[in-house]
């Protein structure tokens, strides 16, 4: 990692353990990489890493974004709802949305409950 990138890396590092509980680092995009692999890998609900990034389209190789890791996730399943997750977590559809980031939910996202 560039020097640079790791400096930054220790302010957010920094930053993090005194503000928010989450952890916060910059990661280089590497081939074969999407947005849900980078979720999943790093425990990052897409909803924030779209919205911390403004992201518009799928990262590519090469791009430098910012992660923010959670601790109460949830990995979509096949045939789960909206709805259904809503009742389950005792939430609204509209919370676990706007919480995300997102105007809908599909199998293998990984969202912030």
């Amino acid at each position: 990692m560039p020097p640079k990138l790791t400096c930054l890396y220790i302010l957010f590092e920094l930053k993090s353990k005194y503000n928010s509980g989450m952890k916060k680092f910059f990661y280089r995009v590497q081939e074969g990489d999407s947005l849900n692999l980078i979720a999943q890998k790093f425990n990052a609900p897409i909803g924030r890493l779209i919205f911390n990034n403004n992201l518009t389209k799928e990262v590519s190789a090469g791009d430098i974004i910012l992660i923010e890791q959670a601790e109460n996730v949830y990995l979509v399943k096949p045939l789960d709802t909206i709805e259904g997750l809503a009742k389950k977590f005792k939430l609204s559809p509209q919370q676990i949305l706007e919480k995300n980031h997102l105007e809908y939910i599909f199998f293998g996202l990984l969202i912030e409950i």
